[in-house]
């Protein structure tokens, strides 16, 4: 198989292609280098392929060829995780749809003139040297014209892409296994490989059914909806994650179950975080697709306003900000309002309030703000108000409830603001007065646990994801309320049972961890260091 591969590397032409760096004369030599057993060699021929040969979602002439060649790799189990992500990722920047035909009629013009104008500006470049190659990108439009090119060559290759990543959908290791389909699901959107898409939906189905962990069965969902599947079932799995991967399918878009799971989890949005190692999200925190699809499926601030303040705390950490943006877009669409709606200023308030999104030199800010005709003024932000005060009803109230509303009055409940560096320690005290001095352990800094021996916790409502009525539970219920994430382990009737929570949600079921010779309960908490201020002061 490697004499196969090294024919192959040696029948393209690569001195007539080029990557993003220029021409492809280097690219055979790290191809090879996948091929041996030198680790530096394997490093720098992966380093090759996401910057050169796939450069920041570009794809240029050598691409095609090289994905090819990769593909048939895939027989080699070092490579193949690696390998797979590769190919899925020259499929997603490459997936041109109901472009294609468009696209290839411009970069394929009937003029024969025209064409060979195309084929001579390849020829020039890729003979030229890099200062030369550099003055080459006019505004001619001739060399776009050629990444149109490249970008067909890809898609074209979907079919035969597709063959060799198939191979790999039944692999035993759970991670190659997520890879393959992640990146067939893209390869299957090709019009030659429709036939194959409809089994692949029914393989993805009962894989589904049957996966063993809420990750990978959250994963395969994923893969379903973007192969036309409606995964409509998963919309009521006990497992948070999954509920989020079932709604996100394009096919379920109008449906009201599907957006009301979109609405609720978009307020935990980092609860979703835990599918970001997968694969299709490239590195990039897949609340960010959560973030994108509800603020693209819901039209109207109300649905939305408590999604935005759960963004508020990571905002303006890029620009455009993917986790604040797509909800200003929805409050403002028209750019600043004159006449806002009680939603409108509320949010304002809540942008303008919060000191630590100000800072002067924050470029990403002000690029956010630009881009949608927002004002980089904090006081225009702090001080929007109802045109009409005199008009002034019921409706001009914003509610805030369960533990959103808790974050936003935590003076109510500790006696201190959210920007207080005390506010940690309060926390603590609260649950001592609550559950008595030794019960308390500060494990290291923003950690604390609560353990009750003999004790039972409610069942309803749960303390962790709304506010109890009475104390000492309400303490729990504000403790969970400041956190990122609650771990609460229960001895009952001879048994152990756990559940898990993350920024404000129940992540799954209870589970059953196994036989208890003991009764009482043990909360963890992790209190949320994105939402408090930074610098706030240890637990003590």
């Amino acid at each position: 198989m490697t004499g196969a591969v090294h024919q192959r590397i040696a029948g393209v032409a690569w001195d007539r292609l080029f990557h993003a760096y220029g021409t492809a004369t280097d690219t055979p030599v790290h191809l090879r280098g996948l091929l041996g057993e030198d680790e530096q060699a394997i490093s720098a021929a992966s380093e090759h392929l996401w910057s050169a040969i796939l450069h920041q979602g570009s794809v240029w002439p050598a691409t095609a060829p090289a994905a090819r060649i990769v593909a048939t790799m895939l027989t080699r189990p070092a490579l193949r995780e690696g390998a797979l992500a590769f190919l899925r990722q020259v499929a997603v920047a490459t997936d041109l749809g109901d472009r294609a035909d468009e696209l290839r009629a411009v970069a394929y013009p009937e003029d024969p003139a025209a064409r060979a104008a195309i084929d001579a500006w390849t020829s020039a470049y890729t003979a030229a040297d890099e200062d030369d190659q550099v003055d080459m990108w006019d505004d001619s439009g001739t060399g776009d014209l050629v990444l149109t090119r490249a970008a067909l060559d890809c898609y074209d290759a979907f079919p035969d892409l597709l063959a060799p990543v198939a191979e790999h959908l039944d692999d035993p290791d759970p991670a190659i296994r997520t890879a393959a389909w992640s990146a067939a699901t893209v390869l299957a959107r090709h019009p030659a490989a429709v036939p194959a898409a409809a089994g692949l939906r029914a393989r993805l189905e009962r894989l589904a059914r049957a996966a063993g962990s809420a990750e990978e069965r959250a994963s395969l969902v994923l893969d379903l909806g973007d192969l036309g599947g409606e995964p409509r079932a998963w919309l009521a799995d006990p497992h948070l994650v999954v509920r989020g991967a079932a709604a996100l399918a394009p096919a379920l878009a109008d449906e009201t179950e599907a957006l009301d799971v979109l609405v609720t989890l978009a307020e935990s949005p980092r609860a979703f975080d835990a599918l970001s190692a997968l694969p299709r999200f490239g590195g990039e925190p897949a609340r960010w697709t959560l973030i994108a699809a509800v603020c693209a499926r819901v039209t109207g601030l109300e649905r939305l306003y408590s999604g935005a303040l759960a963004a508020l705390p990571r905002a303006f950490r890029l620009a455009p900000c993917p986790d604040l943006g797509p909800y200003l877009r929805v409050a403002f669409p028209d750019g600043w309002p004159t006449d806002p709606t009680p939603h409108q200023c509320a949010l304002a308030r809540a942008v303008g309030e919060r000191e630590e999104l100000w800072d002067p030199v924050n470029g990403n800010r002000k690029i956010t703000f630009a881009r949608l005709g927002l004002p980089d003024d904090r006081a225009a932000w702090r001080g929007l108000t109802r045109r009409h005060p005199e008009t002034y009803s019921a409706a001009d109230i914003v509610v805030m409830g369960g533990p959103q509303g808790m974050r936003a009055f935590a003076t109510k409940f500790l006696g201190l603001g959210r920007t207080a560096p005390a506010l940690p320690g309060r926390v603590a005290e609260l649950l001592r007065e609550g559950f008595g001095e030794r019960s308390v352990t500060v494990e290291a800094g923003l950690r604390l646990t609560v353990e009750v021996p003999d004790g039972d916790l409610p069942t309803a409502p749960d303390p962790f994801t709304s506010p109890y009525p009475r104390h000492p539970f309400l303490a729990l219920s504000v403790a969970a309320a400041l956190s990122s994430s609650v771990r609460v382990l229960e001895w009952h009737e001879g048994r152990e049972l756990v559940r898990e929570y993350a920024d404000l949600a129940a992540t799954g079921p209870v589970r059953d961890a196994g036989p208890a010779g003991r009764r009482g309960f043990r909360v963890e908490f992790r209190l949320d260091e994105e939402w408090l201020p930074k610098g706030a002061g240890a637990v003590s």
